[in-house]
């Protein structure tokens, strides 16, 4: 996953939902985070399938890795 460009990934929600398709192609493009704000503060987030797929999985791996040290202590 790249990195957040604040100046072009930040978008408040009523612009995302009138573009949404301009939106999921930029996604597409540059591979990079949306974040989606309301009233000005942040309130969600969108990201590639693969990017969730990779989070999820490094999630898991470092759970693991937790109850790997844990069981050895």
């Amino acid at each position: 996953m790249k990195t957040i460009s604040v100046a072009n990934d930040i978008v408040p929600i009523a612009e995302f939902k009138t573009s949404i398709a301009k939106w999921f192609k930029t996604l597409q493009n540059t591979g990079r985070p949306l974040i989606i704000t309301q009233n000005g503060k942040p309130a969600g987030v969108v990201l590639s399938p693969n990017d969730y797929d990779d989070l999820v999985y490094r999630k898991s791996f470092l759970d693991s890795v937790d109850r790997g040290i844990a069981d050895a202590d």
